[in-house]
């Protein structure tokens, strides 16, 4: 029993460590076209199934909620639940245009410009019970189908975000139209390893009230796709704040 923990701890180490970013040569494997069918967060129980017809998602749902999704040919039009509703607008070489959320307090408007590599956001926040607006610029950099790093600037505070990657598949590959929706972590092309977190306030570091760190650690199965990560968050102190255990089971459309 003791060679066999000790074969065991060997084999998830190796995996582990083998998680660098290789993002100048993120060539993938055949998937075989799996499909994310659970997510399960193993530190609450909380699990969340998909429900799809030809690799489009129809329903995501766990015991809180219900997202149901639209699709125009290829592309997402619509995520729409009992608190909110998103929709989705493209442009001519189908990429995002704009964003528009709607909830009971609030709606978001955001819209998309691209120059290269580079994507702005100009998001318009309107409060309806206080009738007040703001706006919030984001800036990504993309390299290779990845959100490299990105920055807000947002009531004085400017968060930028550097991200580092895998090279194996997204449990969100091979759902169509994801990727042209530019969510973090859900949009990408790989996993995301590490995020380094800086936030200034005025030009001016803040410090000790935020976290700063962010670190994933993966199990693969066969056809490269995330089946388990260990999330470990850091405080500005460098401090382990929180840990969380995700699940993916896939299955074959």
């Amino acid at each position: 029993m003791k060679k066999l923990n000790l074969i065991t701890i060997l084999i998830i180490f190796t995996i582990l460590t083998s998680c660098e970013d290789k993002e100048n040569n993120n060539d993938i494997t055949l998937n075989n076209n799996l499909i994310l069918s659970q997510k399960i967060e193993l530190s609450n129980d909380n699990k969340v199934v998909y429900i799809y017809t030809d690799n489009k998602i129809l329903i995501e749902k766990n015991k809180s909620f219900t997202n149901k999704y639209e699709y125009k040919d290829n592309l997402i039009t619509k995520i729409k639940n009992n608190f909110s509703e998103t929709t989705y607008f493209y442009n001519e070489n189908k990429e995002l245009k704009t964003e528009i959320y709607i909830s009971k307090d609030y709606k978001y408007e955001s819209n998309y410009f691209y120059d290269n590599d580079n994507i702005t956001i100009v998001k318009k926040k309107f409060d309806l019970l206080k009738k007040r607006e703001d706006i919030i610029i984001i800036n990504y950099l993309m390299v290779n189908g990845n959100i490299r790093r990105m920055t807000e600037e947002y009531n004085e505070v400017k968060t930028d975000i550097t991200y580092t990657y895998d090279n194996k598949h997204n449990p969100y590959t091979n759902i169509k139209g994801i990727d042209k929706l530019l969510i973090p972590y859900l949009s990408q092309k790989n996993n995301v390893l590490r995020e380094d977190i800086i936030k200034t306030k005025n030009k001016e570091l803040m410090k000790n009230t935020y976290i700063n760190a962010i670190t994933y650690e993966y199990m693969y199965n066969p056809n490269n796709f995330p089946v388990y990560c260990k999330k470990i968050t850091f405080e500005g102190k460098g401090e382990e704040k929180d840990l969380s255990k995700t699940r993916y089971i896939y299955k074959k459309e």
